[in-house]
């Protein structure tokens, strides 16, 4: 019989997100054929209530952009692209995008195709996450609270230090090149230290730019890179 687990793709891809990826994957590297993965990213769709005889009927707002599905697209792919490279077989793999609400899309959904487990992640405790949770309340939660099929709720782990940090940047950048390869990427080390700044950093500090200097002089060894010098400005091409 085919097991299904079902893991849903935030939008920002959160660090939280990242953890949940790499859960799933190392419980898929002992799977057996017979397992399956569906990732879904839900395009969030504000509605509003339509008064008919009878019975209210939900109206979308605005269809979602051109913007936001090329975005969900991206945040599958480099889901899809991170659990390929951990030797997972693509035809386990199947990636949808719905629009409306997450928590109640993906519980639709694991009902629908008879999923055996949901993976979702869990944001940090920040007061702005805590705050959002109070006036839109957490994915998380609905997930657990209504779903029929058990749920597996994985949060970020603690900030990176040293070497940790080095590979987080590297890792960060090196999907980054794998979803954007028709684009010309170039970074310094300071830039790439703020665009992939580590879940929970609001400003980056000297061991993020460092951290990210070393990730990039790593990646250009490996012929991902290559390492250009103007005016005593140090830039990673992809070119």
């Amino acid at each position: 019989m085919e097991q299904r687990i079902l893991l849903g793709i935030d939008q920002d891809f959160s660090p939280a997100t990242q953890q949940a990826v790499q859960v799933v994957s190392t419980l898929f590297c002992c799977a057996t054929p017979s397992y399956s993965l569906i990732l879904l990213h839900v395009i969030p769709m504000a509605h509003i209530t339509v008064e008919y005889p009878g019975h209210p009927l939900e109206q979308p707002i605005f269809p979602p952009s051109p913007e936001q599905y090329a975005q969900a697209a991206m945040v599958l792919q480099r889901a899809r692209l991170y659990l390929e490279e951990q030797q997972l077989s693509v035809y386990q793999i199947e990636t949808l995008v719905k629009v409306g609400s997450p928590s109640e899309e993906i519980v639709h959904l694991a009902k629908e195709r008879q999923v055996h487990l949901i993976v979702v992640g869990s944001h940090d405790n920040s007061w702005l996450q805590g705050l959002r949770r109070i006036f839109l309340g957490s994915i998380s939660r609905h997930v657990l609270k209504y779903a029929t099929c058990p749920v597996m709720i994985v949060t970020p782990q603690s900030l990176p230090s040293g070497d940790t940090l080095i590979a987080w940047y590297e890792q960060a950048i090196k999907n980054y090149l794998q979803t954007h390869t028709d684009e010309l990427t170039v970074f310094t080390s300071e830039q790439a230290a703020e665009y992939f700044i580590t879940g929970g950093k609001k400003k980056v500090e000297a061991p993020d730019i460092q951290a990210a200097k070393t990730a990039l002089e790593r990646l250009e060894q490996r012929g991902l890179l290559c390492r250009h010098e103007y005016q005593g400005v140090v830039r990673y091409i992809n070119d």
